[in-house]
């Protein structure tokens, strides 16, 4: 129990620095590709989930 919740606040402090650093170093790149997610995200997740919730009501 205290193993698992060690290496996941290891994952936390890890991604959290990974963050920082490109918001220090690599703030319009990490903005960027921020943006490019987002947009991926609303031409990918979005209808997929639409077609899940159609099958659904199938």
């Amino acid at each position: 129990m205290l193993l698992v919740h060690s290496h996941t606040y290891h994952i936390h402090t890890v991604l959290e620095s990974v963050g920082s650093w490109l918001q220090i170093n690599n703030l319009h790149l990490f903005s960027l590709i921020s943006y490019l997610f987002k947009i991926y995200q609303q031409h990918v997740s979005i209808p997929v989930m639409e077609s899940d919730q159609l099958m659904y009501y199938r």
